[in-house]
């Protein structure tokens, strides 16, 4: 397999996985545990749901999900901080200690730990406190709808659009995706302060990483969306008037028009806070050819409007506040730790132009899913 000709989910990459019948014949209880922030929190939550519906169902009943606030390194010992994000104190907990008590109980009788008290453990942070759910779809009680308004001009942080509870008529918002454009790339280049971000065991100071970003591991930088400068739009909520759990994978339906036959897109969703503070929720990131994610690929007809859904999600545990805002930012993905994608054409391909529809009947819409927390 050359990873390169297989940039898609899809059969290529399903023969690596465990199949039903193997998890069937599997009788060995699993402890698996993630994090909000963790950039391979997508594969051990698909893993997890393919061993619930396939394993027996008394070795689903003996093994425990545990989601927390973590990163990928928070994983394996359970900080109570993600680069300057920092939660309460029951987000600290000393997972060595969890998994040795878990095997002996699996392995010698031992008590269950006390903390494992649900088949799933979600941190919700915001709220700053641990549920329990007897599945991961259980924690996802119900969703809301927001929609995605246009306004003319530039729709950047300081012209931004917004994200109302109704979908209402907007000027068509235009962006454009070059390839070549170098400016995310020298963003990311640029230094940080020492403590100023999450430290990286492959880089000798905190930088600046459109690909962190995107997966969580930065979750207080907006620094991609406030610089975003014509390669995508933003969005922006008035102050929240109630509290909102969001406990779930979100979507972002929108219809748009690309006059090139594929472009790649990222979407970032942010809680600002009353102070100005940004904290990451969610993000997806789509190669719209892929879009249907079962390995085909369905290119664009330029010029042509197409339905588009990102459904790919970062799963979100996060009670935002009264009082804060929702900021949506769609936008080229772009980054020095990318290969630069020329729209499916030749390398010397022209800069991708994408329209954003907003008429109320193709209003742009955000699914959130809602839990309780």
């Amino acid at each position: 397999l050359r990873f390169v000709d297989h940039p898609e989910p899809g059969p290529a990459w399903e023969r690596f996985l465990a199949q039903p019948p193997e998890f069937a014949a599997h009788a060995v209880p699993t402890l698996s545990i993630t994090g909000m922030y963790d950039d391979s929190s997508g594969g051990t939550l698909r893993n997890w749901r393919r061993f619930a519906a396939n394993a027996p169902a008394d070795v689903v009943a003996s093994s425990h999900l545990v989601v927390g606030p973590w990163d990928h390194m928070g994983t394996h010992f359970g900080p109570g901080q993600v680069g300057e994000l920092v939660f309460g104190p029951d987000a600290t907990v000393d997972l060595p200690a969890l998994r040795r008590d878990w095997l002996r109980h699996v392995l010698d009788g031992a008590p269950l730990p006390e903390f494992l008290r649900d088949r799933v453990m979600l941190y919700v942070a915001g709220s700053e406190h641990w549920v329990g759910a007897p599945s991961l779809e259980a924690a996802t009680t119900g969703s809301a709808d927001r929609w995605l308004r246009s306004v003319a001009g530039p729709m950047d942080v300081l012209h931004s659009g917004f994200v109302d509870d109704i979908a209402v008529d907007g000027p068509t918002a235009t962006f454009t995706c070059d390839p070549h454009d170098l400016r995310t790339a020298r963003l990311e280049l640029l230094p940080r302060p020492a403590g100023s971000g999450p430290e990286s065991p492959f880089h000798g100071q905190p930088m600046n990483s459109f690909v962190a970003t995107q997966a969580g591991n930065d979750p207080t930088s907006s620094r991609f969306v406030l610089e975003i400068d014509g390669q995508g739009l933003v969005y922006t909520s008035t102050p929240l008037t109630e509290d909102l759990v969001v406990v779930g994978h979100p979507e972002l339906h929108l219809h748009l028009v690309c006059d090139q036959p594929d472009v790649d897109l990222s979407v970032l969703v942010h809680e600002i806070t009353p102070d100005g503070a940004s904290i990451f929720l969610t993000s997806d990131l789509l190669r719209l050819s892929c879009r249907h994610l079962d390995g085909s690929h369905d290119w664009l007809v330029p010029g042509e409007s197409t339905a588009i859904g990102f459904r790919g999600f970062k799963w979100c545990q996060r009670r935002v506040r009264a009082g804060s805002r929702l900021r949506v930012a769609v936008r080229h993905a772009s980054s020095i730790q990318m290969n630069a994608y020329p729209h499916g054409r030749p390398a010397d391909a022209p800069v991708a132009r994408v329209q954003v529809l907003h008429d109320a009947a193709r209003a742009p819409r955000l699914v959130l899913p809602l839990g309780d927390g």
